[in-house]
């Protein structure tokens, strides 16, 4: 399901010349677009979370999704807040122009 959503923004970027429309253009196509891109998010987690209650099956194991769940979350946001930090850094940050 996730790859025929994203493979349906490929699709509907290559399958059209935007030509000199401002969005979608030709440097920045539908597959750019974070809000359409982020619809394949629902079935990608769904898919992701069946398959982590697979790896760890039965009641007794529920802490354990639960703990593998906290530690990806976990590992995740830090490893976004380390890439971000130069952008928060930036002078040229929304929050640091006054």
């Amino acid at each position: 399901m996730t790859a025929l959503s994203i493979g349906f923004l490929a699709s509907i970027s290559i399958m059209y010349d935007f030509d000199s429309c401002p969005y979608p253009s030709r440097g920045s196509p539908y597959l750019t677009s974070g809000r359409l891109a982020l619809g394949a998010l629902i079935p990608f987690v769904l898919v992701y979370l069946s398959g982590l209650e697979m790896l760890l099956p039965g009641r007794r194991l529920a802490p354990a999704r639960w703990g593998v769940l906290l530690a990806i979350v976990v590992l995740m946001t830090l490893s976004e807040i380390s890439v971000s930090l130069v952008a928060f850094r930036s002078p040229y940050n929304w929050f640091h122009l006054r």
